[in-house]
């Protein structure tokens, strides 16, 4: 199954930190679209903490999980809004 966790586009540490943390709670995939910020990168380099999947497709996706997203105009299009099972 492809269960992925993602957040809005271009994430800052908040939607990185919270997408990493549910993925590895569920035993899904962080993903993200865009770019990770600056202090994302800076924090996941400190801790050792691999980078998540960037992506430019989920529309594969069997289930999905939303963090840190207060908008569906901030997702990317291609996230099968129907499959999102958690927010």
């Amino acid at each position: 199954m492809k269960n992925y966790v993602t957040s809005y586009v271009n994430p800052d540490l908040d939607g990185t930190a919270c997408g990493i943390a549910l993925a590895k709670l569920l035993g899904w995939t962080p993903v993200y679209f865009g770019d990770i910020d600056c202090e994302s990168e800076f924090v996941l380099n400190l801790l050792g903490i691999d980078t998540p999947t960037r992506v430019t497709d989920i529309s594969d996706a069997d289930q999905i999980a939303l963090v840190d997203t207060h908008h569906v105009m901030q997702l990317d299009p291609s996230v099968p809004l129907d499959r999102v099972t958690l927010i």
